[in-house]
């Protein structure tokens, strides 16, 4: 990127962001339940956010990573996983950084 920095939700974008939209819709939810049943093998949702889609899909037993751009968006991701016992704290292998 020629020396130039992402743009990624900050702190206040990530608190606005899970305000305004705090769960997954649940069609959509059902949606990717629906095609990840018909998948094998781990699950990788790219842009993951604060774990709107990922936590859920976890919560329903599907193996699934994510990644994002917002270490904002991805710490919200992990305070929602270990509230929820979502998974274990080591949380740096299923949630990173790109």
């Amino acid at each position: 990127m020629s020396g130039k920095s992402a743009k990624a939700y900050g702190k206040l974008c990530t608190q606005f962001y899970d305000l305004h939209k705090p769960q997954a819709q649940e069609e959509s939810l059902q949606y990717y339940i629906s095609c990840a049943k018909r998948c094998f093998g781990p699950i990788l949702e790219p842009m993951c956010g604060s774990g709107r889609y990922l936590i859920p899909m976890m919560e329903q037993g599907f193996s699934i990573q994510g990644f994002d751009s917002s270490p904002s968006m991805l710490e919200a991701c992990k305070e929602k996983c270990l509230k929820k016992r979502a998974f274990s704290p080591n949380t740096s292998s299923l949630v990173w950084r790109c």
